[in-house]
């Protein structure tokens, strides 16, 4: 279990001093998180999402499946017909998520991956928001 204050104000800080929205980087977090459980215990074709609950610290992984005609890579798809057996309306390039165990102990290396990917969601944010800003005021003189 995260330590819930912390992140608390570990979100709220960054988002001040970058300008972003408290749910971007919560997002940001989150990859980070999955990013680092995928390092240091998925395989490597597997995609992995992690959820943060703010209100009781918590964390969860997935193992995500797409839903597909045929698949070609059984870590990363699913058929129709055995995700229909799991969710009866589940379409094809619908996303099935499957818990895994959670774990809070990793590799440096992992840990490592964890602080890359924070750093490229949060740049990436940041110039969505500029564009965003700046779109606004296309064809103006600034």
């Amino acid at each position: 279990m995260l330590d819930l204050k912390n992140i608390q104000l570990n979100i709220n800080s960054i988002s001040e001093e970058r300008g972003l929205k408290p749910e971007q980087v919560l997002a940001a977090f989150e990859a980070a998180l999955a990013a680092a459980y995928k390092k240091a215990y998925r395989k490597k074709e597997e995609m992995v999402r992690a959820t943060i609950d703010l209100r009781t610290g918590k964390t969860e992984f997935f193992k995500v499946l797409i839903v597909t005609e045929q698949p070609e890579n059984l870590d990363r798809e699913i058929t129709t017909e055995e995700a229909r057996a799991i969710k009866a309306d589940a379409q094809i390039s619908d996303e099935l998520l499957f818990a895994i165990e959670a774990k809070e102990e990793f590799t440096r290396i992992a840990a490592m991956t964890a602080k890359q990917v924070i750093l490229h969601q949060l740049r990436e944010f940041e110039k969505d928001n500029a564009y965003e800003d700046f779109r606004e005021k296309q064809g103006k003189i600034v």
